[in-house]
């Protein structure tokens, strides 16, 4: 219980507090990947991805945090970039992200 990133001696409700933001976190990646698939081989920017979250509106889900979670698949080699960009909604030039499944083979590390 706790896992790798809670110091020895925590809490019980330091402990709580530490499985609920996990399963939060989980819950988010899960609501990030269903999206990436859905768009397919269109994919995301991280700013595309916070807008999509803004329309949906999830309960609990800031746009912020849904960009956040997409950068940690994409550490974890469940979401890839595809070396292509689009312009964000500032105008800037942003990489776009699909789920693995999506990735032109050339991209797959």
């Amino acid at each position: 219980m706790g896992g790798p990133h809670v110091r020895s001696g925590a809490s019980d409700h330091e402990l709580d507090a530490c499985e609920t933001a996990a399963a939060s976190c989980s819950r988010v990646e899960a609501f990030v990947l269903d999206a990436l698939r859905a768009r397919g081989a269109e994919g995301f920017t991280g700013d595309e991805i916070a807008a999509h979250f803004e329309e949906a509106d999830i309960a609990g889900v800031w746009p912020s945090t849904a960009t956040k979670r997409l950068y940690d698949l994409a550490k974890t080699g469940q979401v890839v970039l595809t070396g292509g960009s689009r312009t964000t909604r500032r105008n800037c030039s942003a990489a776009i992200y699909v789920a693995r499944e999506f990735a032109p083979e050339e991209v797959i590390p």
